[in-house]
C-alpha cells in the first residue's frame, strides 16, 4: 500500500525490522505502566496542544498529551483527542 501510494518501496525485512522493534518499545512501555499502577502515588499533568488533523482542515483542534508519573520512577505519556474521561486511558 505504501508502495502504491507514494511510490516508495520497502523492503518486508525492513518493514518487518521495524514492526519487532515497535513490539519491543510497546512491551517496555506496558512494563512501565504497570509499574506506576503498582506503586501506592502517581503523579498526572494534562497539557493542551494543537492538532491540525490529516484531512487538511484549515484550522485546528485541541487534543491533549497525559503524562504519568511519580518522582524517581518511569514516566508515561498518552496523547487523546479529548479531554473527558472516556478520553483518558483512566489511570
Amino acid at each position: 500500500m505504501l508502495e502504491r501510494e507514494t511510490g516508495i518501496e520497502i523492503g518486508r525485512a525492513t518493514l518487518d525490522g521495524w514492526v519487532m522493534t515497535v513490539g519491543q518499545l510497546l512491551i517496555r512501555s506496558l512494563a512501565m505502566r504497570s509499574e506506576l499502577l503498582g506503586g501506592g502515588y502517581i503523579q498526572a499533568d494534562e497539557t493542551p496542544v494543537d492538532v491540525q488533523m490529516h484531512d487538511r482542515r484549515e484550522r485546528t483542534i485541541k487534543a491533549y498529551l497525559w503524562q504519568y508519573g511519580r518522582p524517581g520512577g518511569s514516566v508515561v505519556f498518552e496523547f487523546q483527542l479529548g479531554r473527558g474521561a472516556r478520553g483518558r486511558s483512566g489511570f
